[in-house]
This record gives C-alpha cells, structure tokens and sequence, in this order.
C-alpha cells in the first residue's frame, strides 16, 4: 500500500480503484476573507490526481475542509465527515453534489484493497469533532494519523488489540506546539522544542512506532501579519528529528517534502513524488525567537467601522455577548463564581472586554447576574481589577458574530488576553470567551458564509476558465 502526503495534514491513500483522499487542501487554506498558503506552499493539480473513490475529512477546520478544493475535485462522490461536525459543512457539501456520510468512533469505512477505521481522538474545546485514523490494506500494510489531537485512551487500547504495530505512524506538530498566542506567556517559543520532545516521547512510549513521519507544519502568514510566522509554527521537523533520532535510534524518522509517496511495505515507489504535486517558491521563516510584540492589526483588516456598524457591535456586546458566554462557556462562569466565593480573593470576579477601533476603545466587564457586559465603571483599570479579560476589534468581533471567520484564526492572530487569577482563568480564558462563535453553535451564519465563499471560487474558476480561452 503506498499513501502520499499532500502537504500540512493531508494524505491520499491509494487503493485498488483510486485515491482516498484524508483532509485534501490543494493550495491554501480559508474559507472566509483571508486564504492562506500552505508551509511548504506547493499545488495539487487535481486533473492530474487520477480516479478519487473517497474523501474523508477529520474535522470542519479549513485547514482540513476547504471549499475551494472540495469545488475544484474532478470528481463528486461520497465525502465522509465526522458526525460531530456542523450541519452547515453537511448541508453545503450536498449543495456542491457531495453524497455525505456522517462517520462515528470505530466505524470502518471499506475501500477496495484497504479499509480506514476512525478512531477518538482526547476532547479538544476547540475541535470536538476531531477524529483520527488508521488505514490498513489487503497486503498486511498500515498507517495511522491522530491529525489535529492526541490519541484518546480507548484509541490506545485498540490499537494495542487490533493493530499493534502499524507500517507508518504519522505525528503532527502543529497541534503540540505551546505557543505565545495560545498560552499568555511571553517566550513560550523558547522551551518549545523541549515541551515538544516531551510530549513525542509520550506518544512513543504508548504507541511503540517502529517508522514515524512528520507532517503539520501550517501556513503562511501574509504581509501584513508577516510577524506571526516566527511565532507560530515555530519547532520546525529538521530541529526535531536529529533530538528524535538520537533518542530513539531504532525508530525511523522522516519530514517527506509534499509529494513523497510512502510505500509502507518496501515498494520501489517509496521517496518519489507524484506527478500532480508540485513545489512552489516557499515564505520564508524566522525561528530566531520571539522578537516583537505583535503589531496589533485587526484580521479583518478593518480598523474604523461606520456609525452604524458600531452601534451594531456594542449591541451585540450589551444584549447577545453575555448570554452566550453564559450558555456555552459555564466552565468559566463556574470559576467566576469560585473566584467570588473566596473571602481572600481582591480580585473583580469578572471578566473584561476592551472592544477596540481606529477612535480608541470601549470598556465592558461581565455581569454575571445580568448575564450582560456593561460598561467598566469609572476608574477600573481593565488590565488590573478584574480576573482577566480580551481585547478584540469592533471589526473582528462582527466577523465572528455573523459566521464570517473561523474563531481560531481571530483569536490565535487578533486578540489580546489577560489573565491576573491565572489558576482560575488561565490560558484558556480566550478559549472559553469565543466558544459560541464556531459553527456547530451558529448553523445558519456558517451555511451562509461557506455559500459566500462557494460563489467566490465558482467566479474564479470562471474567470481562469475565460483566460484559458
């Protein structure tokens, strides 16, 4: 059996009838406003891909589902999804002539010379509905990928009864970085690698691989945010695999170029790259360090919105902002309320909200009887009296209001977060604060932002197609 990796996290397995395709991006990731180009960046030609017999994508993020590739596929046939993800990825893959199967945990899904079995992955807040894989062929071979998360405990012991040592174990490294963004704490990127080998260490010791491949490495910031890249991403394959191979020598450890066709079971095809795949000049990175704060530009790009576009954003503040904190984030309304029940506490036992434009700011901390933000009252200071709190651009948070951008990629570049109680809130206070804005929880905004972008490539494939002519 031979698996090519597509680039980022995607593969195509190659049965006996054609491809499966897991998580294919042929040329940058976004689904709103912003595209993103994949690191390495490189091209998928799709009329050179030969016959698709599936596709099966982990989860809705669109470094995983991308509509423009999903539109730009010679093909239309069964896509398989996780039964966790949004009805809005549901309904528009039928919209685009997609039969969509819903996949659940220990489900196998049977191709023609190879089987994929999906396999739970640990909770995530962020991608719930993430799921991994393992693919297993008529000839003995297998390959198994956790994609965007590590392996869950049930995960483990199947794997251990069922397939106990596998061809290729695929690792990822974009999920098991500990970055500035995510974490609060500056120069985070300076004990990355360690926190990393750390953590691969683990998952050699329950997985006992006997070959590891590399894959995960993201995308690449545009100008603007260019000063994400050095930030993000930034424990690079060629800094890990010589601690990797020193540490475990009997293990083979590889970082494939996107291309690189895998044979699991020694075929001459091992190390050459397909045909359909093709390099293209790649941004480059600075991994000196973290060097400079960030810039503080909204994802939006917009810094000054219209009279009433604001009032429309303060609204949501004051009226919808609370509730929804409240109903989809109680893990923090309950440490609120611990906060508040602790006779040593000084602390406002809340949290703020800084909503920022070109003009300056507005001031809001939540209360939680009211279940609604209202303005900080005169004299607190945002950064000190109460338990934490975000700042967010008018802009950006009316991006997320309306189902316009994906919550991770505003909070990750755009938002700035506080925390003075960081045993109560800690690091995962943003987590908690942009919670409601995903697409399971807003259906009908996400089905009509993914048609929005289905019209934008649909237009462009037109115009290419005019050009050609």
């Amino acid at each position: 059996m031979i698996v090519t990796y597509l680039g980022h996290q995607g593969w195509s397995v190659e049965s006996l009838h054609g491809h499966v395709l897991i998580d294919p991006v042929f040329r940058s990731i976004g689904n709103a406003g912003v595209q993103l180009p994949v690191w390495p960046d490189r091209e998928v030609d799709p009329s050179a891909l030969g016959p698709i017999v599936g596709i099966i994508l982990s989860h809705e993020h669109s470094d995983h589902f991308d509509i423009d590739t999903l539109h730009r596929m010679p093909w239309r046939g069964t896509v398989y999804v996780s039964d966790r993800s949004s009805r809005s990825m549901y309904e528009l893959l039928v919209e685009m002539g997609y039969s969509v199967s819903r996949i659940r945990p220990f489900q196998v899904l049977e191709f023609t010379g190879v089987r994929v079995t999906v396999l739970p992955l640990d909770w995530s807040l962020w991608e719930p509905d993430a799921y991994g894989f393992v693919v297993q062929g008529d000839d003995g071979t297998s390959f198994f990928t956790s994609v965007d998360g590590m392996p869950h405990a049930k995960t483990i012991e199947w794997l251990r009864e069922y397939c106990p040592q596998r061809s290729v174990d695929n690792f990822t490294n974009n999920y098991l970085e500990p970055l500035p963004e995510l974490t609060g704490v500056v120069g985070t990127d300076r004990f990355a690698t360690g926190q990393m080998l750390t953590t691969l260490v683990g998952g050699v010791e329950k997985l006992n691989p006997a070959r590891v491949v590399f894959s995960g490495q993201g995308w690449s910031y545009p100008p603007m945010y260019s000063e994400l890249n050095n930030r993000f991403f930034n424990v690079t394959h060629d800094s890990m695999l010589p601690l990797l191979s020193r540490t475990y020598p009997h293990i083979d450890w590889s970082a494939p170029l996107p291309g690189t066709r895998i044979g699991l079971g020694g075929e001459s095809a091992d190390g050459t790259i397909a045909n359909y795949i093709s390099l293209r000049p790649t941004t480059a990175r600075d991994y000196s360090g973290y060097t400079r704060a960030i810039a503080g530009n909204p994802w939006s790009g917009v810094k000054a919105l219209s009279r009433e576009e604001m009032q429309r954003a303060i609204e949501f503040v004051r009226v919808r902002f609370g509730q929804l904190l409240n109903a989809h984030a109680p893990l923090l309304v309950r440490k609120l309320f611990e906060l508040a029940s602790d006779p040593a506490n000084t602390l406002l036992p809340t949290v703020a909200l800084r909503l920022r434009d070109d003009g300056g700011s507005r001031n809001f901390i939540f209360d939680p009887g009211f279940l609604e933000f209202v303005p900080a009252p005169t004299g607190t200071d945002l950064r000190r009296d109460p338990a934490g709190g975000v700042e967010i651009w008018a802009s950006d948070l009316l991006l997320l209001a309306d189902g316009k951008e994906e919550p991770y990629l505003v909070y990750e570049t755009a938002v700035r977060r506080w925390s003075n109680a960081p045993a109560a809130i800690g690091s995962s206070l943003h987590t908690s604060m942009f919670l409601p804005f995903g697409p399971r929880l807003q259906p009908h905004e996400f089905r009509d932002s993914y048609r929005h972008r289905l019209v934008e490539v649909c237009a462009q494939s037109m115009s290419v197609q005019e050009v050609r002519q």
